[in-house]
């Protein structure tokens, strides 16, 4: 059954999140934390919730998806696949390049 939110409980859940950490500091997202909130205000959503709490709602939602997909953008950039030469010697590649040797069954 669909969770029904008050304006309040809105407020003072927005009131908690916009606390968080700033934009451009991916170090202190909490990716899982991020990811939970936003899977609540979909529910909340889901719910009957009058059209000021809805829309402040999905404000919440929409900032907290951009948070998750920074996170999730760093991670890929960050992700190296180190293969091991057969002299002994390391070559880096990248994430992606790696992905798409996969995806095409190489």
């Amino acid at each position: 059954m669909a969770q029904v939110v008050s304006e309040n409980d809105n407020a003072s859940l927005a009131d908690s999140q916009s606390s968080g950490a700033p934009d451009n500091d991916l170090k202190t997202i909490d990716f899982e934390a991020s990811l939970t909130q936003l899977e609540s205000v979909v529910r909340d959503l889901d719910g009957e919730v009058k059209l000021e709490a809805a829309l402040k709602l999905f404000e919440e939602g929409i900032k907290l998806s951009v948070d998750c997909e920074k996170f999730i953008k760093s991670a890929e950039q960050k992700i190296e696949i180190l293969k091991k030469q057969a002299d002994g010697s390391v070559n880096a590649e990248s994430f992606e390049s790696e992905s798409k040797k996969i995806l095409a069954g190489d």
